[in-house]
């Protein structure tokens, strides 16, 4: 019997009425039929780890699911669709949905993502896990019409294992999406509401086997710039700046000519973020100086994402991870100049780029507890953006994977 067979049945041949506040359960054949209270909805239970829901397009366009905050669904949670006769998690779905309102025992959904076969009334519905939740959200412009490109495209989002959802917001995307001569061009979006009017990364894929690797960096690099907790902020008791380098004429300890910081702080505060533009000239030297307010001291971690190639670089570590803390009690973190912190940086751009643009991100731990022990907890920082001239510091890094 096919699950939307199953379905059609009515409740009373497939359980009978409960009592109010009960639930209970039948077994038939490989299928488990479960309601949890007398008027709660039908739900089909495969196996203990797959959870199946009906979903319904409703004659006013929408789509409903008969789960809701009863059964644990919450708003953004995303469902893969299947066809009810032809169940199978290692299928393609034939969509991905997200829930945009949750009622006691039903949900609406909107379409994520989907293939270009028709979707069937009724469909059923199973949760993507919760660490496949969709962070990147992609824009495609199909204004040049079909293409062979695109198709490849839509090909690979249709059986993507990565966490992606399209969006009908241009301006909410990380990615816009367009094809151009044959070739797809990714431009990175300003969906963080921090990057520049006018300055937006742009990048070319030729070949429909890039288009999978360029996604997968994109969900990784999203992800990580825009995990912040809203508690442990940094920003009130940091504070960074950036300045230009000259030598100075007395030596160091080692005998090696001294950097010390010239000029103005070249950091700025625009919406809330910090900005620096730079002139990638790869013959300025620059160096940061970061200053503690707190009473404990401080590991201090720096990250670099470049939009332009969707990669995140480490700029900053720790001398020793299990050592002594980067800062001190309300002290102060010389990187690019000072002792320990290391050559200045330069910076550069790539070969056919006359602009490129990145986030800084600062991460950090505590080295105190409520009880007064040491432990280390991890506390996110505050990130800078570079909206001009600048790209990734010639120093030697490391890819995060």
């Amino acid at each position: 019997m096919y699950l939307a067979d199953r379905f059609r049945e009515s409740p009373p041949q497939c359980l009978s009425r409960t009592p109010a506040g009960g639930w209970e359960q039948r077994v038939q054949g490989d299928l488990t039929l479960l309601r949890v209270l007398p008027d709660a909805p039908l739900i089909l239970l495969v196996d203990a780890a797959t959870i199946l829901y009906q979903v319904n397009l409703e004659p006013d366009g929408k789509y409903t699911m008969n789960a809701g905050s009863v059964r644990g669904v919450v708003t953004g949670a995303l469902f893969a669709i299947y066809p009810p006769e032809a169940f199978d998690t290692d299928a393609i779905p034939l969509a991905k949905m997200v829930v945009t309102v949750v009622r006691a025992h039903d949900s609406e959904l909107s379409i994520a993502s989907y293939t270009n076969t028709p979707l069937h009334s009724p469909c059923v519905a199973f949760q993507v896990p919760a660490n496949q939740a969709a962070p990147l959200h992609l824009y495609i412009s199909r204004d040049t019409g079909p293409s062979a490109a695109l198709s490849a495209l839509d090909e690979e989002i249709a059986c993507a294992d990565y966490p992606l959802a399209l969006s009908e917001d241009e301006s909410s995307a990380d990615l816009r999406v367009s094809e151009h001569g044959g070739r797809l061009e990714f431009t990175v979006g300003n969906s963080l509401g921090s990057m520049a009017s006018g300055f937006k990364p742009r990048f070319l894929v030729a070949q429909a086997t890039h288009i999978r690797p360029v996604l997968q960096a994109a969900c990784h690099f999203f992800r990580h710039l825009r995990y912040t907790p809203e508690e442990h902020q940094l920003r009130d008791q940091i504070t960074v700046a950036l300045h230009e380098l000259r030598i100075d004429a007395l030596l160091d300890h080692s005998l090696r000519p001294a950097y010390q910081p010239y000029g103005e702080n070249k950091l700025r505060f625009d919406h809330g973020n910090l900005v620096t533009d730079i002139m990638a000239d790869d013959k300025t030297e620059y160096g940061f100086t970061i200053t503690s307010q707190f009473d404990v001291p401080l590991h201090i971690w720096a990250f670099y994402f470049d939009c332009s190639n969707l990669t995140i670089a480490e700029y900053y570590r720790p001398p020793e991870p299990r050592g002594e803390p980067s800062i001190a009690k309300r002290g102060a973190l010389t990187i690019g100049h000072g002792s320990g912190g290391g050559r200045p940086f330069k910076y550069f751009l790539g070969s056919g780029q006359n602009i490129n643009v990145g986030f800084r991100r600062w991460n950090s731990r505590l080295t105190t507890t409520s009880n007064g022990s040491p432990r280390l907890k991890r506390v996110p920082g505050i990130h800078s953006r570079l909206p001009c001239a600048n790209a990734s510091p010639r120093l030697s890094t490391r890819i995060l994977n």
